[in-house]
Order: structure tokens, then sequence, then C-alpha cells
């Protein structure tokens, strides 16, 4: 090494490093210069404190507080290595390592006292305080930054619907974050009428359709003719909704719109025939049980819908 011109104090420096004698090696390395290879060897035996005498310029500050926090974080000591951590400006990493041992209340304390302006700095501690499941002060970090689909999402998460809802209200792109959820939420819960129109609030038309559709049939199968007049009221306003924001298809929806509206009025009109003449008991006078059912011919259009058959209720009033 001496020969390829390596200096003399280095190598010796290295030597007494090798037999034990630190102090000295420090020593041999400061007389080549070499402070670099001194804070190396102090570093690498966790001597910080001796380390800080060989600390130059603002690199080497650096690297001997990253050095500090990693032990500090080996012997367990998280607030230290995180205060360490942040002295250097390593927020992500100061952040991460809260998370990892439950630090709520370091993290709380940390997300009130930064600086509106280090963005990047609030989103890496909103991130940890999601991994700790503080919720509340995530979102109110988030909606610091202006992510407010991150603050929908996070009161889904919470199940603050009534915050959900009115960030969706707010900010039109929040939407889908909550409602979707939302669908999802009332379909397992079998409120599959809350689970159509949320789909239809999110944007899932075809969703919404599809579950539509079922609700109908079933609502037919079973002779719930109140049921599918109002489910189809409900298809209208929907359509009626549409046509109000998309220009494109505004004479596609208002068709629909109509369609479904009159389907409504059948339903309605046909369930209260249907019940008196297959009900034991009706207390509905004659003549309004004709009138709804001419009313239900008035608004027939070709064929009739399912379910619908007024060829037997014509024959119970004459028969009666």
């Amino acid at each position: 090494r001496f020969e390829s011109g390596e200096k003399r104090a280095v190598i010796v420096g290295d030597v007494l490093a090798y037999c034990g004698r630190h102090t000295d090696a420090a020593h041999s390395f400061h007389n080549a210069a070499r402070d670099d290879r001194a804070l190396a060897l102090f570093l690498d035996l966790r001597m910080f404190i001796k380390a800080q005498e060989y600390v130059g310029d603002g690199e080497g500050v650096t690297r001997l507080a990253r050095q500090r926090a990693d032990w500090a974080r080996r012997v367990n000591e998280p607030r230290a290595a995180a205060e360490m951590y942040l002295a250097v400006g390593d927020v992500k990493r100061a952040a991460r390592l809260l998370a990892e041992y439950g630090r709520r209340d370091v993290l709380i304390e940390l997300a009130r006292k930064m600086d509106k302006g280090s963005s990047e700095s609030l989103r890496h501690l909103a991130e940890a305080l999601v991994a700790v499941g503080e919720y509340p002060t995530a979102g109110d970090v988030y909606q610091r930054l202006g992510d407010y689909k991150r603050v929908a999402q996070l009161a889904v998460a919470a199940g603050e619907w009534s915050r959900a809802f009115a960030l969706a209200r707010e900010h039109a792109d929040c939407k889908r974050d909550v409602y979707l959820p939302y669908a999802h939420r009332m379909a397992q819960e079998d409120k599959f009428v809350e689970a159509q129109r949320a789909y239809h609030m999110a944007g899932e038309t075809a969703t919404a359709m599809r579950v539509f559709s079922v609700l109908v049939t079933n609502a037919v199968a079973e002779e719930r003719f109140s049921d599918a007049g109002y489910l189809h009221y409900l298809l209208a306003a929907q359509c009626l909704d549409s046509a109000g924001t998309d220009n494109n298809d505004r004479a596609t929806l208002l068709q629909q719109y109509a369609h479904n509206e009159r389907l409504a009025r059948i339903y309605h009109a046909y369930d209260v025939v249907h019940r008196c003449v297959y009900e034991p008991f009706s207390l509905a006078q004659p003549d309004a049980l004709l009138n709804a059912a001419r009313y239900v011919l008035a608004l027939l259009d070709g064929e009739p819908p399912p379910g619908v058959s007024m060829l037997y209720p014509f024959i119970k009033f004459l028969t009666d």
C-alpha cells in the first residue's frame, strides 16, 4: 500500500485500529488529512461523541446524525431516533419509525407543529397516522394539503358517513370514493334500494341498472306492485337528474325518464286493483277500483308490463 502511494499515516492508523488503539488511530488519520477515516472508525464503534470531533462539512454532520438515529432505533429508543431523523430533515424515516412503534402521541404532535409549506413531509406524517389508525388527525392533515379525496376515503374508513357525504356534496371528485363503498355496504346488509341509489351516485350506472333489474323482477314476481312502482319512480328521478348534467345523452335520458315514470304510475294504480281482487278484505269502493283499472288501461301502450294483467280484474268486477 505504501509503494502504491498511500500515505504512511493512513497505514499506521489502520494498524493502530486493528490493535484496538482507536484514539491513536484517529489522530494518525487526522495527521494524514483523512478525517473521514477517523469519522468512519468512530461511527462503526458507535462512539458518536468522539466522532463529532472529526465532523467537517454538512455531509459529515448528516451522516453522523443518521448513524446515531439508526443506533437509537436498534436499542429501542424510537423517540430519540425520530428526533435525530427530524434534525437532518428525514421526516419520512422518522414518521415510519414512529408508526412502527405505535407512537400516536408523537405523530399527532408533529402533525400539529409541521408547517403547511412542507407538503411532502406532511404527507409522510399523514400516511404514518393512517398506519396507526389515527384517521381523524390524518384527515385534518390531508385537508390542510387540499387532498379532499383522501379526506373522504379516511372518513369512509372511519365510518363517518355524515362527514363523507358532506365532502361528496362539496367536492364532486369525492363522490365515487364515498358512494361506491357505501353501496357495497348496503348490498351486504341486504338494503338493495339504498345500494342502487349509491351505485348511481358513484357513477356506476351499469351496476345500478343490474341491481334495479333484479329488484324490479323480484318485486313483480312476488306481486309487490307498489314496490315495483316505487323502484321505477326512483329510476325515473335518476334519469332526470343525469339529464341535467349530461348534454350528450340528454334526449335518451329524458326518454328513459318518461318511460319509467309511466311504469311507476301503472304499477302504483295496478297495486290498488290487485289488492282488491286477490285479498279477502278491502275498504276500497267499487267505483274507485274501476277508475284505477281504467287509469291503468289508459296508460298502457301496447303490451302491458310484466305482472300486469287486466283481463282477470275486469272479469272479477263483472261477476261481482
